[in-house]
């Protein structure tokens, strides 16, 4: 008497101990064959359809009927079943799954019905995705590129990136397609700063271009020389905010863009990419003098005495250099706005790049909101005339990386 057949999980866990290559990507999905699809490269999961097939017929024919009601997501997967070597009923299974495939309304190419099915190409060299973070407030972004290993699987670089400060972190992962593609999806899922999908020569752009700010006060990280050479100049490319500036103008409406920034600055919803430490340091210890003169003044006197000194402190916050990262910021992000389908913010802060690239003087309503939330809740303490003690602005970024 032959055993009863295993249900589809038990059949995929023996698959997993079957084809231990693919092991970690069947069983995270539990049994679940949309799951399934979801974590397996094409070749891999014709490579298990084939294998329960054979070992397990019932499972195999309910994965394949199962996949047959995905087409979108299933059918090349089916139509590379190789029938040669099935025993005579998988063969049934998979034409039964291509039939309710065709009842659906798919187009199957006639030699798929054949004996043999010609396997579709394999895309194992074709692996080549990127993706960036938004900018946190302290205008840190995490940039990741994917690429085929030329051993098999794929190699992800995790690379943490400051306009200002360069390349703050490097990390090099080697692991199965499959886990890579799980953590990519769940980068651009998460509620904080999700990924967003960016051509992977635009975003060795950037990286090369963010390398450029190395600082002797702040040593490349472990690794990243040994791979520059995989970021630099990949023959002309833009970055992510230079294909903005290809693809869209600037708003025609300068006041109305700076207010709308504005806005969203105030919101802590963009920015304020606070300066040097060492800058937001000196114009803090100017206002806490505020607290230790000895003639008494009233709350609203210190107030408006320290909003006199952050109205003199714009110039020297974003002078120089500081003023073209501003501006860059404002452009990466317009990359942001754009893929996320809201046009008008991404022009808007375009228009806001071009003020900084003219330097603060031109960007100084701005560059006063950005510093009204970086130094606003020392202003308050010095208008109440509480002690202010140490001001040390933070200087790590706020990503939570998955």
């Amino acid at each position: 008497m032959s055993p009863p057949p295993v249900g589809l999980p038990e059949a995929l866990e023996r698959a997993a101990s079957a084809l231990s290559d693919d092991a970690a990507d069947i069983r995270p999905a539990n049994g679940d064959p949309i799951q399934l699809i979801e974590l397996l490269e094409p070749d891999a999961a014709t490579r298990v359809l084939e294998w329960l097939l054979v070992e397990e017929l019932d499972a195999g024919t309910e994965l394949a009927l199962s996949w047959a009601e995905i087409p979108d997501r299933a059918s090349n997967v089916l139509l590379a079943v190789t029938e040669t070597g099935l025993p005579k009923p998988a063969k049934k299974a998979i034409r039964r799954a291509l039939h309710r495939m065709r009842s659906a309304g798919v187009e199957i190419p006639q030699e798929s019905t054949s004996t043999v099915v010609a396997r579709l190409p394999s895309v194992e060299e074709k692996l080549d995705e990127a993706l960036i973070s938004p900018l946190d407030p302290t205008g840190t972004r995490m940039a990741y590129l994917v690429e085929a290993h030329p051993s098999g699987g794929a190699r992800l670089f995790e690379v943490m990136l400051s306009e200002d400060r360069g390349v703050l972190e490097f990390e090099v992962y080697n692991a199965s397609r499959g886990k890579v593609r799980r953590f990519l999806r769940d980068f651009t899922r998460r509620e904080r700063f999700p990924g967003i999908s960016a051509p992977p020569a635009s975003v060795r752009a950037l990286v090369d271009r963010t390398a450029s700010r190395e600082s002797p006060e702040r040593p490349t990280p472990r690794g990243f020389d040994e791979w520059r050479s995989h970021f630099a100049d990949p023959g002309g490319a833009l970055t992510p905010g230079g294909l903005v500036r290809d693809a869209l103008v600037a708003a025609d409406d300068v006041d109305a863009a700076e207010q709308r920034i504005i806005e969203q600055i105030r919101e802590r919803e963009l920015g304020p990419w606070p300066p040097q430490p060492e800058v937001l340091q000196s114009i803090a210890g100017r206002l806490e003098e505020l607290t230790k003169g000895s003639i008494i003044v009233s709350g609203a006197q210190k107030r408006e005495q320290a909003e006199e000194i952050l109205e003199q402190s714009v110039i020297e916050a974003f002078v120089g250099p500081f003023s073209e990262f501003t501006a860059l910021r404002f452009e990466e992000n317009a990359y942001i706005l754009w893929k996320n389908d809201n046009e008008a913010d991404a022009r808007a802060c375009l228009a806001v790049a071009d003020l900084f690239q003219s330097g603060p003087e031109r960007a100084r309503k701005v560059a006063r909101a950005m510093l009204d939330v970086l130094l606003g809740p020392l202003v308050e303490r010095v208008a109440e005339g509480e002690p202010t003690g140490e001001s040390e602005p933070e200087d790590e970024s706020l990503i939570v990386k998955p």
